[in-house]
């Protein structure tokens, strides 16, 4: 491999090759260049409990309900950057450790919901009240149905990414992970909420170490070693929409029809939003 594989030995400089810890073929690419490895193999897996709730049509409604509780696992987002909101790189951090990339998949979905009914409301000469209406009545009233569809998941995975300082390999840079992150007072503005411990931690020691301020969950990369944060150990916003429809069909002839309809998409005004930035701040 090409991959400098002893630690650096402080803040190398890009154009400083004449050091003990310079990178390999430094004088090509400098210290903050990088080789890069691609490997044919991988780990992943996937795990899922399904579960399905289905009424069959009785009494003008019908209606089904899918839920999945799931785990996706892998080593690898995949070469053609299949990443969703997770940030992770398609290259391993160090490819003497390809595990210390396993986390959640891109596309792991912890939760899902998605549900579709449809009624058809009991007012018409056909139904079970105003079987005595006039024609023009029914034509007005008569004969409705109405329909929805739920869509809900689980927000996806996250990494907390920092600035490359450990200029050996890595694409993207692991955080250094030194305690659960704890989530209070989440707002859209701040969705990682305002304890202490979602304030990084981005000083350093003259060796180049990111300094534990003992209440930080995540620090910046150190200069000397690689960040041990997992890929996906965070979340992004999950995704809620509801759809609403009403329509009735008018029998124009005994081969023809006309449908009138109206469709309300995101009918309740969900708002659903994208992953936050997730990058820690540079170091001062």
């Amino acid at each position: 491999e090409n991959q400098w594989s002893s630690p650096a030995t402080g803040n190398l400089a890009a154009d400083d090759c004449t050091s003990p810890g310079a990178a390999p073929f430094c004088g090509i690419v400098s210290n903050q260049g990088n080789f890069y490895v691609t490997e044919s193999g991988a780990v992943a897996n996937y795990n899922a409990l399904q579960a399905t709730l289905h009424h069959q049509n009785a009494n003008g409604l019908e209606g089904t309900i899918n839920y999945t509780w799931a785990k996706s696992l892998t080593n690898n987002a995949g070469f053609y950057g299949v990443k969703g909101v997770s940030n992770s790189s398609s290259f391993y951090q160090n490819v003497y450790d390809p595990m210390g990339d396993y986390g959640p998949g891109s596309e792991d979905v912890r939760n899902s919901l998605n549900a579709t009914g449809i009624y058809a409301l009991p007012f018409g000469k056909t139904r079970r009240f105003g079987s005595n209406w006039n024609t023009l009545t029914d034509e007005v009233l008569g004969g409705w149905q109405v329909s929805g569809n739920a869509i809900l998941y689980s927000g996806f995975p996250i990494k907390i990414s920092t600035p490359i300082r450990y200029d050996v390999y890595a694409n993207t840079a692991h955080s250094i992970h030194y305690r659960p992150l704890r989530v209070q007072h989440r707002t859209v503005q701040n969705w990682f909420g305002t304890d202490p411990s979602a304030i990084p931690c981005l000083k350093y020691d003259a060796n180049g170490n990111t300094i534990d301020n003992g209440t930080c969950a995540y620090g910046t990369e150190s200069f000397n070693g690689f960040g041990n944060a997992q890929n996906g150990s965070e979340r992004a916003p999950g995704f809620r929409q509801i759809d609403l429809s009403a329509f009735k069909t008018f029998h124009i002839t005994e081969t023809h029809t006309l449908e009138l309809r109206g469709d309300a998409f995101n009918a309740l005004n969900i708002a659903s939003y994208g992953a936050p930035n997730a990058k820690i701040g540079r170091a001062s």
